[in-house]
């Protein structure tokens, strides 16, 4: 059985809210003071199933004129955070993240520690994105 699929049988077990979106990719649903509800989206890009990311979209889309805030806001975040990552895609949405490696024996653990981590993290972080957003 694939990583992906253990993942999936995991989070069916644990009554976790979850939305199987391809044949690689779930997205985790978790409800936080700051963030309100929060999407969180699991991935397995590789063929061997071994190095799945976790992602958060929800800190914000920034107008081009604060594209400079939002991103010193992202450095003072990956330097307070050592286990997610902060970045601007090409969209200027501000990208939460964290990559793992994963064996089938152990990917449900190590992928809910990165869920839950991610979703403090982002809650945590949350208020500081909004301020620059909303100034």
């Amino acid at each position: 059985m694939s990583c992906f699929s253990t993942l999936k049988r995991r989070l069916e077990t644990e009554a976790v809210l979850h939305n199987r979106i391809s044949d690689s990719v779930i997205e985790v649903y978790d409800r936080r003071e700051n963030t309100g509800s929060l999407r969180i989206i699991i991935g397995f890009p590789d063929d061997d199933d071994r190095h799945p990311y976790v992602k958060c979209y929800e800190l914000g889309i920034f107008p081009e004129e604060k594209v400079t805030a939002a991103l010193e806001m992202c450095n003072r975040a990956n330097n307070r955070y050592s286990f997610v990552k902060f970045h601007i895609d090409g969209d200027n949405e501000v990208v939460a993240e964290i990559d793992a490696l994963v064996t089938e024996n152990n990917v449900c653990d190590k992928i809910f520690d990165a869920i839950f981590r991610m979703a403090e993290v982002v809650n945590d972080a949350f208020p500081s994105f909004a301020k620059v957003r909303w100034s």
